[in-house]
């Protein structure tokens, strides 16, 4: 999920999803950036696309890594 948030509430969620580790209930990864990349594909010109959102700097790829160290701690 790519969110735009202020730094309160993204210190907000870091609380509230490490909260629901510590309780075993999830495990997640959480990358911030300062910019998206949004890449759109055009199925054809009559209005077919898809618009794909990602942090400009690694995005989803980054907030895998916190996500598979906390999977291989389980």
């Amino acid at each position: 999920m790519v969110v735009d948030i202020t730094p309160t509430q993204l210190r907000q969620m870091r609380q509230a999803l490490e909260d629901l580790r510590k309780d075993g209930g999830i495990v997640y990864g959480l990358h911030s950036s300062d910019s998206a990349l949004m890449t759109c594909l055009i199925v054809n010109h009559q209005g077919e696309h898809v618009h794909f959102v990602d942090g400009a700097d690694g995005g989803y790829a980054m907030a895998a890594v916190p996500l598979k160290r906390q999977r291989q701690q389980a």
